[in-house]
């Protein structure tokens, strides 16, 4: 890059030169070279340099003094590929300007058209930084303004359109539709209001996904610590028995329990040790150099309900999620918690690692995004969930490599992204625990937990279910009394209209969600004679009074009719 001086019209030594750095001019940067050339030329006062000069203006002195300065600027901050623009215009800086944008394709409707192409062909990959996309999105319509400003064919392109664009290069990731959906209707609705909304969304990815790790790493810690103190505890148990002979040394005494206390001590190091080279061992390999973590798109977790209809009949079942890492060196997926599995059956197997053999105890079935694996070995002593890369290529999965990240591909959809932290690559796996049922009592009472049911069928449901039990009869149950009184009907009915428009009924009805206009309410007017109806969209109910006043208004002129009725509820 060339070191431009600032102060080109000052010739004087007594003053400090102050320099700056510029990219030289390219092809393919003219909009960055533009920008930073203008900025300069308004910092020094010649901006006026940048518009044609008049005949009067070429011949005065300062004029001249400046467009050389200028021109020296522009053969220092060019490459040689442009000589011959500046040679073909060595005496006017305004036609060197003009010749340098043509040759890169300012106002060239193919340029224009080819950035356009960018612009509507801009997709989001699902997973990847949501922020990198606003920011290449801005860098490709700052280029469309800037070399489509000048061009004599109108081809603009206003922020509402290009707000619109970015929203839908958004389709791919099905996480963000409820989101675009309601963007659409945010006003003011332009490009800058609608990335600011985006950008919130990625920090609350990103947020997300630390609390996550966080966790996650916490509790590895205080699982190696515990596993640590048992060992202490189980190699304090072991020691010998004391030897209660009488005339023994207390010196030989104190020497045996200095020794035993080194031996546990150098156990627990060498369990420690083990535990951290088990943990790097037996995960994957570094795929690539260390970088920063990414953020992972998925919903944070939620509790669901149970219905409990004893002391302890029932468990509340809870989506819980945990993180799995990318293993391109096993053979088979293991997990450290049961509950992830389905349908598990004990086994007694070790497996190879690069320490020692690893204790599995159960296999079963994995649900991994839709897609059920297996076998899936269960190892309590793990320190981490690997996904066998061999096993989901079995399984008809497709692993696909990205910057900084892996994605996993099945029936031509994306179902999971592992983004790199350190020299892994880790996802979310959500698992869910359902809720366990024990066997009813036997004072249940039948008629309370079925919700009132008839007799018949709470005898019939006993009958087939095999279930011995007791139940209210519908009779003796207060709640059923009162509800099953019945009321005589009305004997007075309402009068009805014997003509036309005499008597209208009217009613609000409000729906949801709102129509895109906005619209919450509908004013329904009926007629009683003939069921004539007329139905109005509000968006406010104070909008009632002006359709009403319309309505009887046209009755009026039309039939020359004024109902003597309005029946509201």
């Amino acid at each position: 890059m060339p070191e431009i001086p600032l102060d080109i019209n000052d010739s004087s030594s007594d003053k400090e030169v102050i320099k700056a750095r510029m990219t030289k001019l390219t092809r393919t940067n003219w909009v960055q070279w533009s920008c930073q050339f203008e900025n300069y030329l308004i910092s020094k006062g010649m901006d006026d340099l940048l518009d044609p000069p008049t005949e009067d203006v070429k011949n005065t002195t300062k004029f001249k003094k400046r467009n050389g300065g200028a021109l020296t600027l522009l053969w220092s901050s060019v490459s040689t590929e442009f000589e011959g623009v500046l040679l073909n215009n060595k005496t006017s800086f305004y036609n060197c300007w003009v010749g340098l944008g043509n040759c890169c394709g300012k106002n060239s409707v193919v340029v224009i058209c080819q950035t356009l192409h960018k612009i509507v062909n801009l997709r989001y990959e699902p997973g990847s930084s949501l922020e990198k996309h606003v920011d290449e999105f801005h860098k490709i319509h700052a280029s469309y303004l800037s070399i489509s400003g000048d061009s004599s064919i109108s081809m603009n392109l206003s922020s509402s359109m290009a707000a619109a664009f970015f929203l839908q290069s958004l389709d791919n990731d099905k996480e963000l539709s409820s989101l675009c959906q309601t963007l659409y209707d945010i006003k003011p609705f332009n490009l800058n209001t609608i990335t600011d909304r985006v950008s919130i969304e990625h920090s609350r990815r990103q947020t997300t996904f630390d609390q996550a790790l966080m966790f996650d790493k916490n509790k590895q810690a205080e699982s190696s610590k515990s596993k640590v103190k048992n060992q202490a505890e189980g190699s304090r148990k072991k020691k010998g028995p004391k030897d209660k002979r009488k005339g023994k040394n207390n010196a030989q005494e104190t020497g045996r329990n200095t020794n035993q206390e080194q031996d546990t001590k150098k156990r627990i190091d060498r369990i420690e040790q083990l535990l951290e080279k088990l943990q790097s061992a037996t995960t994957l390999t570094s795929l690539n150099a260390a970088s920063d973590s990414k953020e992972l798109n998925h919903p944070p977790e939620s509790d669901s309900e149970a219905f409990i209809f004893d002391e302890v009949n029932a468990m509340i079942g809870k989506n819980r999620q945990r993180l799995i890492y990318l293993n391109s060196g096993a053979g088979r997926t293991v997990v450290n918690d049961l509950t992830l599995l389905e349908n598990p059956t004990p086994v007694l197997k070790h497996i190879n690692t690069f320490l020692n053999p690893v204790k599995v105890t159960h296999q079963g079935t994995l649900v991994f995004k839709g897609v059920k694996l297996y076998p899936v070995y269960y190892v309590p002593d793990g320190p981490v969930n690997l996904l066998s890369v061999s096993q989901i290529v079995d399984h008809g999965m497709k692993l696909v490599s990205k910057s900084n990240m892996f994605l996993i591909k099945y029936d031509n959809r994306i179902i999971d992204t592992f983004h790199q932290q350190g020299n892994l690559f880790a996802s979310r796996l959500t698992m869910t625990s359902n809720s366990v049922y024990s066997l009813p009592t036997s004072n249940l009472d039948w008629h309370l937990v079925l919700g009132h049911p008839s007799d018949s069928y709470i005898r019939f449901l006993l009958k087939e279910c095999k279930i011995k039990g007791n139940f209210t009869p519908s009779s003796d149950c207060p709640v059923c009394q009162q509800a099953k009184i019945k009321n005589r009907p009305h004997s007075q009915t309402l009068p009805c209209a014997n003509a036309p428009f005499s008597k209208i009924h009217m009613d609000t009805l409000q729906i949801n969600p709102p129509t895109r206009k906005g619209d919450k309410y509908v004013l329904v007017l009926i007629d009683d004679y003939s069921r004539f109806n007329r139905i109005y969209l509000m968006s406010e109910k104070g909008q009632a009074e002006g359709h009403i006043k319309s309505f009887l208004m046209e009755i009026k002129n039309k039939l020359d009719i004024t109902p003597a009725y309005l029946h509201t509820d």
